[in-house]
């Protein structure tokens, strides 16, 4: 879909989610998740962002009239049950350390999903994992 000032959205729908991409030239004052777009990747760590932009979008900025509350899957239990005690040990101290402040340090769904994150980061693509150990049926075509 493209929307004005040469936005282009894509969706991936899968069988339990959807996945966006989101392609745009830099605008004045962007700031979010992968980055500030300023060249400097030293302002890019989680704490840096977290700092700049709060961790919840706020409720005046929501494109919604609520906010959904987000739930922790049976897929995604599958697949924290497959990552190394190594990684959710790793994964649980810097999950800590990213919410402290936003929604405590108790194993809450952000929690999880944080754990989640990170136990599987640096794979292209969690939901491929999923599929590998039999857990998802790959998507309808379209």
């Amino acid at each position: 879909m493209t929307l004005p000032s040469g936005v282009l959205i894509e969706v991936f729908r899968w069988r339990n989610y959807i996945d966006l991409r989101l392609t745009m030239s830099r605008q004045p004052q962007q700031d979010g998740a992968c980055s500030n777009f300023d060249g400097s990747a030293s302002d890019d760590t989680t704490e840096a962002v977290l700092s700049r932009t709060g961790f919840w979008v706020p409720d005046e900025d929501l494109m919604f009239d609520r906010r959904e509350r987000v739930a922790w899957t049976e897929t995604e239990a599958k697949l924290m049950a497959d990552c190394p005690d190594s990684s959710k040990t790793r994964a649980r101290k810097e999950c800590v350390g990213d919410l402290a402040g936003f929604r405590g340090t108790t194993l809450t769904t952000e929690m999880q999903l944080c754990m989640l994150d990170i136990c599987y980061g640096k794979e292209a693509h969690t939901l491929r994992r999923a599929e590998d150990l039999g857990y998802l049926s790959p998507p309808a075509s379209q």
